[in-house]
């Protein structure tokens, strides 16, 4: 049920609680079906989770207990479970886009995230508060980007390549040669995530 945003969840809850805290067992979303190329060098993993609250609690709620990559199976590299209570109606959190936190604290090779073994387990807080009614944790949709470095061999010849602030200090002086240069130009580009290119 967490496959699809659509109206099937996958669900935990607390049917009457008071001042009680449960956590439930991991929901595992695994088998996603990658095919990274066998050369290519992981440079983040970002994982998308589409989830809500539903009951009455008094302040309590629903939180992240513990948000995993799994690796061959088994849970792996850092837990970026959020401290926040989760929204009453769908919204998204993304784990695994921060600089520090871009491959979970974990190395990655092409094999492990292209393993049916490969994937995503998370579980659940559930605050009563004061007191709870049918509260629950709703999980609509999991879904993982892998961001890699395709390290595809370039279609040129460097022979020297440097880039130094401009001597205006108003951008930055690139210097190459090269040889057997393919076309009549090149193009310089720049990503700030490794995924999305523009033209400079």
């Amino acid at each position: 049920n967490a496959q699809v945003s659509d109206a099937n969840y996958a669900t935990a809850g607390l049917t009457l609680g008071i001042l009680t805290t449960a956590y439930s067992n991991y929901l595992v979303i695994q088998n996603f079906g990658f095919s990274i190329p066998s050369s290519a060098t992981i440079c983040q993993i970002v994982v998308e989770v589409l989830r809500s609250e539903t009951g009455l609690a008094v302040g309590g709620g629903v939180k992240d207990k513990s948000v995993r990559l799994l690796k061959n199976g088994a849970l792996y590299g850092n837990d970026l479970a959020s401290g926040a209570y989760w929204p009453f109606s769908d919204a998204t959190a993304t784990y695994g886009n921060a600089l520090l936190a871009s491959t979970w604290g974990g190395s990655w090779q092409p094999a492990d995230v292209n393993s049916t073994n490969f994937g995503v387990a998370i579980s659940t807080e559930l605050r009563s508060g004061l007191a709870s009614v049918a509260l629950q944790g709703m999980i609509n949709q999991v879904r993982v980007t892998i961001i890699y470095d395709a390290n595809t061999t370039l279609g040129i010849t460097l022979g020297r390549f440097s880039a130094a602030s401009s001597p205006d200090g108003d951008g930055h002086e690139l210097n190459w040669t090269a040889a057997a240069a393919p076309g009549d130009r090149f193009v310089i580009q720049r990503s700030g995530n490794s995924s999305d290119w523009q033209d400079i």
